[in-house]
């Protein structure tokens, strides 16, 4: 069999329509908790965030709002049963649109998120809900965090490879974050640890097309490598040329931090959902994130670009390539700049993502590559979002979950990066 090139066609995000500002979050806060010293702690946090606006799937005025009584588990997993399928769907439909596919064409479904519970869950949802095969095969992540979405492209990227030629594979992350955000305002005491990941996190949902692709060859029109048949008739192509992706996935690797369990997660008390996030993490990420970089250069083949083509060394470096990094906050993403030697513009579309929309767990990663093919859209070129130094497009993907696990990807720029948009529906 001839080898497969892993790449990622399309990719779709989805937001609540409403939108809470920095100002009018602080305004919730002072509203919602009670005077207390963490209260102001937390108002200094969201201060510093970074953070400018966030997407909420509560409404502003909404009566949970309000009202005296702590929402229970019940109440809020309710909106996340009716919500969070909505926003897969629609995320899903803007990655298919973005990949000029049809969904006869996809062959498995990969889900994840950890701020809700359905069974059956999220991957059986978004296979009704857009008309799939009954026979697409799907998988559902549970307890991978703000990971989740480098740990659902690592599961498509071993199914593309399993499967072979014509393995289209739907990824799809969602987290509605701010429902147990808005339990834990009732919960902010000066006889609890603060919890500043109210501060940090919003509500999304991202998607992205897979397909694993042999080397040299382009797929018939309207091939997808069934062997059983589509939802429907469809007339036309169920896919797009080899040629015209986005992203090629050159490798990948990841690795749990041992003893840090406690410093990161999501845990279900009486009283509700509470997230874990310590000071730690940061420290933990740059612990992990290094050796991990140096293990994915290490594999690498010798440029064919390069003039040193015999040599085994590795031909980049992490100061020559972009960083998209999941951004947990403002402290992981400084911390990680400073012990990797990055610039600002490697890092540039993390800390886009993170103004604009905050830390959605696991559907953030998706985000920061979007906003990276952005940029190399830009008026500056593809060339600047790559770097001068990277003739070959490579780009690392990094997020860091519950464990604490760090999810690494080697990414190399398709045709598409830098090509503008082809009917893409902007979230």
């Amino acid at each position: 069999m001839s080898p497969l090139s892993i790449r990622i066609n399309g990719i779709g995000k989805a937001y609540p329509d409403t939108v809470f500002a920095k100002e009018e979050y602080l305004e919730l806060l002072v509203a919602r908790v009670k005077p207390c010293r963490n209260l102001a702690k937390l108002i200094a946090v969201v201060k510093a965030s970074q953070i400018e606006t966030r997407h909420a799937v509560i409404p502003i005025g909404h009566e949970m709002l309000s009202r005296p009584v702590v929402p229970t588990i019940k109440e809020l997993n309710d909106i996340f049963s009716i919500e969070a399928p909505k926003y897969a769907k629609l995320a899903a439909e803007r990655a298919i649109e973005d990949w000029g596919g049809h969904v006869a064409g996809i062959t498995h479904v990969v889900t994840a998120t950890v701020t809700g519970v359905m069974n059956p869950g999220l991957d059986y949802h978004l296979q009704q809900s857009l008309k799939l095969s009954p026979t697409v095969e799907r998988y559902n992540l549970s307890g991978v965090g703000c990971a989740g979405g480098l740990a659902t492209l690592r599961l498509a990227t071993n199914l593309a490879k399993a499967h072979g030629p014509g393995a289209r594979i739907l990824v799809c992350c969602v987290e509605l974050c701010t429902l147990y955000a808005a339990q834990r305002f009732f919960q902010c005491t000066d006889d609890a640890p603060l919890d500043v990941a109210a501060a940090l996190f919003g509500d999304g949902a991202s998607a992205l097309v897979v397909e694993g692709v042999a080397d040299g060859t382009i797929p018939t029109s309207g091939s997808t490598g069934r062997t059983t048949p589509p939802s429907e008739d469809v007339e036309g192509d169920l896919g797009e040329s080899a040629g015209d992706h986005l992203f090629e996935i050159v490798d990948h690797v990841v690795s749990t931090h041992t003893s840090s369990v406690d410093d990161l997660g999501f845990r279900l008390e009486n009283d509700g959902y509470q997230i874990l996030l310590t000071r730690n993490v940061p420290i933990l990420a740059a612990e992990t994130l290094p050796p991990l970089v140096q293990t994915l250069f290490s594999r690498l083949p010798a440029s064919p670009s390069s003039s040193s083509a015999s040599s085994p060394a590795p031909f980049i470096s992490a100061s020559s390539i972009p960083f998209l990094i999941h951004p947990g906050g403002p402290a992981v993403l400084q911390v990680l700049e400073k012990c990797m030697g990055l610039n600002p513009w490697q890092t540039k579309s993390s800390w886009q993502v993170m103004s604009k929309r905050g830390n959605t767990s696991s559907a953030t990663i998706f985000a920061v590559l979007d906003a990276f093919r952005d940029e190399a859209s830009s008026k500056d070129g593809p060339a600047a979002a790559l770097g001068k130094d990277n003739p070959d497009g490579y780009a690392m993907a990094a997020a860091f979950g519950p464990g604490v696990t760090t999810e690494c990807v080697l990414l190399k720029a398709g045709p598409r990066i830098g090509a503008g948009v082809r009917g893409r529906t902007e979230a």
